[in-house]
């Protein structure tokens, strides 16, 4: 299994590193995020500018990089120094990964409805080497490529063009991405806070927190890595100038990754910005300005040309800005109108969201609430420590955030779960390590006791949640219908053309076959399939390549039991076609 994934595994390394070693001059884990922001917005560019989304092409560029920097004695190669606390973050990471890994292959679907649309736009980037649509005016559906962020998709799509199936692509890269996150989180508050020690602890709190990321495949998951390290970037360029432009792509990487964690990732960083005059004045103001400029003129190369393409309703509408987003008590964002109680955060819940779950845990809530007191005792005394002011400013923001549903206005209550966690684990670690100071000659005791606690009112709650199986989503009309969907995926070799007269693409795609979404004929002819003759849907299946017609269950939700049933027999009259599978609601025919 691992084998079909180490090509573009050794691609996504090598080129991160490179592209990141570019930006920074340094070698460490870090440079590999730096790295994947670099890519994020490199592929914008050249998107713009016609130049293909193609492996070899990035590959090329990295080799070029490489060999430049070797050639100017400028990169040696060989290993950075680690010493026991890399270790340990890699630790962390590898446990990540198998945890998520283990989930997410423990199916052979996909989850909920988000990773099925992703398919589609990772097989469209794959195939055609660009995440650009053709739009006329009149007919748009929402996919997560353009006008959505197209960054995680394009990074899926070019893995997939060297891994052949895009379910387990999917499956193991995002796995791969999320179990970067203590790195990235151990390096942004370890300069964030100018101690190694809360950086240990604050990356072994959120790994085992319930709250912070999951296995469940969206473009979040490439956002958190890009906000984390654009926090570790705006620390390392308000000491070293040099870091502003490293920064800055952070910045336009997070703008072009997922909207909405763009939108929270602007709140906290003016929360930061807030924080850092609060210590240091207006010089700290400036920087962050000029790093912010940098991060809008990126983000700005591929924002200004969708909204020209699009317009503004339609981008709108592909960003997921929905006309009661906002409205404390919609649905529309799927937060279902919830509003948390204190066991919400401090008992994890066995039933939260697979895209968002919920909770923190006894102990981490505890010394939470610790942690925040005692740093607003220190400002209170007369801190200026600009990382305890944002910690408690970050902690309000998120509970505020999570909260929404009864706040004037809200922004995505559920998913603000996520970066409630990040200052939860800072003050979480703050307040442990006070603890230690303390009590030194209990140091051994109290981290056993420590981390027992975390384990056992965290991790387990978490664990349980990332190895349970999750639903397929409601695309599916039965389990049944999903059954059958997976027969035919263990038949067919991969990238079989098969088209479904009645069902979205995302049932083809999202089962390792082949749908061509992208090429205008084949759209405008599924749009008015079911008003098609037979005979005028196998002609135009003939003429494409398609080797295989399904009809499911889907059809009777569009046509009613009556029409839906007589559809096969419709079908079957003609001799272009013969039967291949027929259960309840589901047929298969064969093109001859």
């Amino acid at each position: 299994m691992f084998a079909e994934f180490l090509p573009a595994l050794g691609w996504l390394l090598f080129v991160s590193f490179s592209l990141g070693f570019a930006l920074t001059r340094e070698k460490s884990l870090a440079t590999f995020g730096f790295g994947i922001a670099a890519f994020c917005v490199l592929s914008v560019i050249f998107n713009l500018l016609r130049i293909p989304l193609n492996w070899l092409l990035f590959l090329a560029i990295a080799i070029a990089i490489m060999a430049y920097f070797i050639w100017k004695r400028e990169l040696e190669l060989s290993l950075p120094k680690a010493d026991g606390t890399t270790f340990i973050v890699l630790g962390l990471a590898l446990l990540n990964f198998v945890v998520y890994w283990a989930g997410a292959s423990a199916y052979p679907w996909l989850e909920d409805m988000d990773p099925w649309l992703h398919t589609v736009g990772v097989k469209w980037v794959a195939i055609t080497q660009s995440f650009s649509r053709f739009y006329d005016g009149t007919e748009f559906y929402r996919l997560y490529i353009e006008p959505y962020p197209p960054s995680f998709d394009v990074l899926m799509g070019v893995l997939h063009q060297m891994a052949p199936s895009v379910s387990t692509t999917l499956k193991f890269f995002n796995a791969f991405l999320v179990s970067l996150s203590p790195i990235f989180a151990f390096y942004a508050v370890s300069e964030i806070t100018k101690s190694r020690n809360i950086a240990l602890l604050a990356a072994f709190f959120l790994l085992a927190m319930p709250a912070f990321m999951s296995h469940f495949i969206w473009a979040q998951t490439l956002a958190m890595l890009m906000l984390l390290i654009s926090f570790y970037a705006y620390e390392r360029a308000l000491k070293e100038p040099r870091f502003m432009i490293p920064a800055g792509v952070a910045v336009g990487a997070v703008a072009v990754s997922q909207p909405s964690t763009a939108a929270i990732f602007v709140i906290m960083s003016a929360l930061y910005a807030l924080a850092k005059f609060y210590e240091g004045g207006i010089p700290a103001l400036r920087q962050l300005a000029i790093i912010g400029a940098i991060g809008l003129l990126l983000a700005a190369t591929y924002y200004v040309p969708t909204v020209l393409k699009y317009g503004v309703e339609y981008t709108g509408i592909g960003l997921g800005m929905f006309p009661d987003l906002f409205t404390p008590g919609s649905s529309e964002d799927f937060s279902d109108a919830t509003v948390y109680g204190i066991t919400d955060y401090f008992i994890v819940q066995p039933d939260g969201r697979i895209d968002q779950h919920i909770g923190i845990g006894v102990v981490l809530g505890l010394l939470a609430l610790a942690g925040l007191a005692m740093a607003i005792d220190a400002l209170r005394r007369g801190s200026r420590e600009s990382w305890l002011a944002c910690s408690v400013l970050w902690f309000a923001l998120g509970i505020v955030g999570t909260e929404g549903n009864i706040m004037p206005v809200k922004l995505f209550p559920h998913r603000f779960w996520v970066f409630l966690a990040i200052p939860t684990a800072i003050l979480a670690a703050y307040a442990y390590i006070k603890l230690e100071e303390r009590w030194p000659q209990y140091k051994a005791l109290l981290l056993a006791g420590l981390v027992i606690g975390v384990l056992l009112t965290s991790a387990a709650g978490k664990l349980n949640s990332q190895m349970s199986i999750w639903p397929p989503g409601l695309d599916y009309a039965s389990q049944e219908e999903l059954s059958s969907y997976l027969g035919i995926k263990m038949a067919f070799p991969e990238n079989t053309r098969v088209f479904t007269l009645c069902s979205g693409d995302i049932k083809i795609t999202g089962n390792d076959m082949l749908a061509e979404p992208w090429l205008p004929e084949y759209g405008a002819f599924k749009r008015d399939a079911l008003k098609k003759s037979p005979a005028e849907v196998y002609a135009f299946l003939k003429k494409m390549n398609y080797s295989y017609l399904v009809l499911d269950q889907s059809c009777a939700k569009l046509l009613g039991n009556e029409s839906a049933a007589q559809l096969p027999a419709a079908y079957g009259m003609s001799d272009r076609a013969d039967v291949l599978m027929s259960e309840a609601g589901f047929t298969v025919f064969r093109l001859k």
